[in-house]
C-alpha cells in the first residue's frame, strides 16, 4: 500500500467515524426486533434494504413524513404509523422513527399550541371572504349543534393543529431535505478525486521548487 492509499484509507476511516458519531442516536435495528407489531408486516420486513438506507431517495420520504407525523397530534401510535409510513414510501425507517422523538409530553406544549396558530391564520388567510364557506364554524357544518358547543371548539381546533403541522412538517421536511444533501455532497469524495487533488498539489510543487524550499529553511 502506498503512501497515496494510506492517506485515502485514513480519510474514509474518519469520515466513518463521523458517520458512527450520528447514527449513535438513531434506533437500530436490533431495536426494531422487538417489536411485535412489526410482525404484522412479516418477517422479510427486516430484511428490506430500504429501511435501513441512507441514499437520499431513501432519506427524503424519511424526512418529510418523519416531520409531519412528529408534528400531528397523534402520541401513542407514532411508532407504529411511521413504521407503516416506512414501508409505504420505501424510506428510512431509523430515522422515521428517530424524528418522532421531537415530540413528546414536554414539548407538545409548545408545538401544539404554535401549530395552531399558524393552522388558524391559514385557514383565515384561504377563505378570509368565506367564499368556500372554510369560516362556518364546525357546529354548524355537523349537525347544527348537535355535538354541542365543546365539541365544535374541539372539532375546529383540532384541525388548525392538523393544518399546522402539515405545514410546518413540510416546512421541516424541505429545509433537512436539502442540508442532507449538502453535507452528503460536500463529504462525498472519491477516489479518483482524491488522486486528482493529489497530482493537482504535485504540479504545484514542482511549479513553485524555491518557494517550497526557503520554507523549509526558515
Amino acid at each position: 500500500m502506498d503512501l497515496h492509499e494510506q492517506e485515502w484509507q485514513a480519510i474514509r476511516q474518519n469520515r466513518l467515524n463521523r458517520a458512527k458519531k450520528w447514527l449513535r442516536y438513531l434506533p437500530k435495528r436490533s431495536t426494531f426486533a422487538r417489536y411485535k407489531f412489526l410482525r404484522w408486516f412479516g418477517d422479510g420486513l427486516l430484511k428490506r434494504r430500504y429501511l435501513w438506507s441512507f441514499k437520499y431517495e431513501a432519506v427524503r420520504p424519511a424526512l418529510y413524513a418523519g416531520w409531519i407525523l412528529t408534528l400531528l397530534p397523534v402520541m401513542g401510535a407514532q411508532t407504529l404509523i411511521a413504521s407503516i409510513l416506512a414501508v409505504i414510501f420505501r424510506a428510512n425507517i431509523m430515522i422515521l422513527v428517530a424524528l418522532q422523538m421531537i415530540s413528546n409530553p414536554l414539548t407538545v406544549g409548545l408545538l401544539w399550541p404554535f401549530e395552531y396558530k399558524v393552522g388558524e391564520k391559514f385557514l383565515k388567510l384561504l377563505d378570509g371572504s368565506n367564499q368556500l364557506g372554510l369560516n362556518v364554524t364546525a357546529r354548524e357544518i355537523l349537525g347544527h349543534g348537535s355535538i354541542g358547543y365543546k365539541g365544535a371548539c374541539f372539532l375546529k381546533i383540532t384541525l388548525a393543529i392538523v393544518i399546522g403541522a402539515i405545514i410546518l412538517g413540510y416546512i421541516c421536511g424541505a429545509i433537512s431535505c436539502y442540508l442532507y444533501k449538502y453535507f452528503t455532497q460536500r463529504n462525498a469524495i472519491t477516489y479518483q478525486q482524491f488522486l486528482l487533488s493529489k497530482e493537482r498539489e504535485a504540479s504545484k510543487n514542482q511549479k513553485h521548487p524555491q518557494s517550497l524550499h526557503s520554507n523549509s529553511k526558515k
